[in-house]
């Protein structure tokens, strides 16, 4: 992950300046598969972006933190839904 050293915000770094390109491909990816309508879960990341499992839980932690996504509850620990 490339981080702004010049950016003034110690808790949220700036989403186009931060993310290298193959984590926006990622996230796109799951994007395009899940929309902001449908549920999903570590495992799913994985099959989508074919990254192993720590990686993947990075990835969604990295969504998370950037309010990409936000945990959905009543379906489970660990699942997620784009913010619309």
């Amino acid at each position: 992950m490339l981080i702004n050293p010049t950016s003034n915000e110690s808790s949220k770094a700036n989403i186009e300046t931060s993310i290298s390109n193959k984590t926006l491909s990622h996230i796109v990816a799951l994007y395009e598969e899940f929309d902001t309508e449908r549920i999903f879960g570590r495992s799913n990341v994985e099959m989508i972006t074919g990254l192993k499992s720590t990686r993947a839980y990075e990835l969604i932690v990295l969504m998370l933190e950037s309010d990409i996504i936000e945990p959905v509850i009543g379906h489970g620990k660990g699942k997620y839904h784009f913010v619309k």
